[in-house]
């Protein structure tokens, strides 16, 4: 449809309005017509030889043998106790009423009930728990069925289970060289409660056309909120906002991870990471307090420009000159100009651990209570131009936090559920200025309320940061 609509305009332009329309007419047609014979094809409907062919598919699930199995009347599920003999519990599902089967992927634990029928008119409920992994899904207008399929193939010990995954990818663009990003991944079960996982892999990625083309803010600004031991009519010229001078920037990725399931209901996740950052597209400096005072961004000032380069930053900004200081503009006041525009960051590194919990009891009358938990704690370090001194980011100001947690209570059923979270940031380092500034931790209580009123009809409520903590005030360079 895309190719149609796009040969459409084409033509538009080429030949005029009528056989652009008779082409895209066409093109349309074609385009339908080669989607039906694709559900066609990969439909398989219902017919008389596949009835005949007496299909079966065998598959293992909680450690017996299942089947898939095509009837005169109907699809049946049920358990081989041996190669060639089916035992007598059997899930029936009957043609005219099946609607779909598919193979899917079950994300977290759940509870299935089925009905099973044991060469009797009446039916069995049974209840069993469905493990995160692939699974089958067996839609029909009367019944759901999700059948686990969680036996590894082989009995190895040691190896439950094992995935391998690799992929590469190839770029191109005009602004760029060429080049080919792989990732390399593996999961590996060892027995059915412990998931350990690795990957690696690079990234590439273009600026967008707003990071190039949107242009900047040129800002007049009294140099006092800046530095130290300025004139009092002293004033600086800053830069800010996109640039087009920006290139791609690169990355790379390594991931470990463990996921343990130690009794039923409870689970227990851990995942170190490391990325690395090469000429990562980021604003150098994120606040422009005491900049001219610190030595580190040295390289993006420039003290006593001239006139002309002075000019030269204001013609090309997006709206000329902003004014901030309450004062006329006057080259011979301005003692520097701070380029604080996108770039290329040098080298950005972040390493960090991630570890939650959830713990799922059931009570009575299908009520159930979740316990859940969880931490991240993170380094990260920037290097702004190349041979300059790395400095840390995460824990200080304008930057995440080293440690931040959240832990919760959850309480309810299919009818109602209440909640309660409480959420922690810590501290960070705010050393803009000569005597560094400590901002204290952030504590964040929550609690949300859900109750089902009438078939399709839920009412919530929430009450967020309930006893109302606030954020510290911080320092700024701007005049408020």
């Amino acid at each position: 449809l895309f190719i149609a609509v796009f040969e459409g305009l084409q033509i538009t332009l080429d030949r005029g309005r009528p056989t652009a329309l008779a082409v895209a007419a066409g093109l349309g047609v074609v385009c339908w017509a080669l989607g039906e014979a694709v559900v066609l094809v990969t439909t398989r409907p219902v017919t008389a030889g596949l009835l005949a062919s007496r299909l079966e598919i065998p598959f293992p699930t909680r450690g017996l043998k299942a089947r898939l199995c095509v009837r005169e009347d109907r699809l049946v599920l049920d358990s081989l106790t041996s190669r060639r003999k089916r035992s007598r519990d059997v899930i029936a599902v009957p043609w005219q009423a099946l609607r779909s089967i598919e193979l899917i992927n079950v994300e977290q634990e759940m509870v299935c009930q089925v009905l099973v029928y044991s060469g009797r008119p009446e039916a069995n409920a049974r209840e069993f728990d469905v493990a995160p992994g692939p699974a089958l899904h067996i839609v029909g207008t009367a019944r759901e069925l999700l059948v686990p399929i969680t036996q590894p193939a082989q009995e190895i010990a040691g190896l439950h289970r094992l995935s391998l995954t690799g992929a590469l990818r190839f770029e191109d663009y005009s602004d760029a060289r060429g080049i080919v990003t792989p990732k390399l991944g593996i999961a590996w079960e060892p027995v059915a409660i412990l998931r350990l996982g690795a990957s690696w892999g690079r990234s590439f990625k273009m600026p967008t056309l707003y990071q190039q083309y949107s242009g900047y803010s040129a800002i007049l600004g009294r140099a006092s909120r800046y530095g130290t031991d300025y004139p009092a009519n002293a004033n600086i010229v800053f830069a800010a906002g996109p640039d087009s001078r920006i290139g791609p920037e690169r990355s790379e990725n390594v991931t470990l991870s463990a996921q343990l399931t130690p009794a039923r209901g409870l689970e227990l996740t851990a995942a170190w990471y490391r990325i690395d950052y090469r000429d990562r597209v980021a604003t150098p400096i994120a606040s422009l307090l005491g900049v001219l005072d610190n030595p580190l961004y040295a390289g993006l000032v420039t003290l006593h420009p001239t006139a002309a380069f002075l000019n030269e930053i204001i013609a090309g900004s997006l709206l000329g000159l902003e004014n901030s200081s309450n004062r006329p503009y006057d080259p011979a006041t301005t003692v520097a100009f701070i380029d604080n525009r996108d770039r290329n960051i040098a080298r950005q590194r972040y390493s960090g651990v991630d570890l939650s919990m959830r713990y799922r009891i059931e009570l009575t009358d299908g009520r159930e209570l979740t316990l859940s938990a969880a931490g991240s704690f993170l380094k990260s370090r920037q290097q702004l131009l190349p041979g300059a001194t790395w400095t840390p980011l995460a824990g200080t100001i304008f930057h995440p936090s080293r440690f931040r947690g959240r832990a919760g209570l959850t309480y309810g059923d299919e009818r109602f559920t209440l909640a309660a979270f409480v959420s922690h940031m810590s501290g960070l380092d705010d050393a803009r200025q000569t005597v560094p500034v400590r901002i204290p931790a952030y504590n964040v209580l929550d609690l949300t309320a859900r109750a089902q009123i009438a078939k399709g009809t839920e009412v919530s409520v929430a009450i967020l940061n309930l006893l109302n903590a606030k954020p510290t005030a911080i320092a700024t360079a701007l005049a408020s």
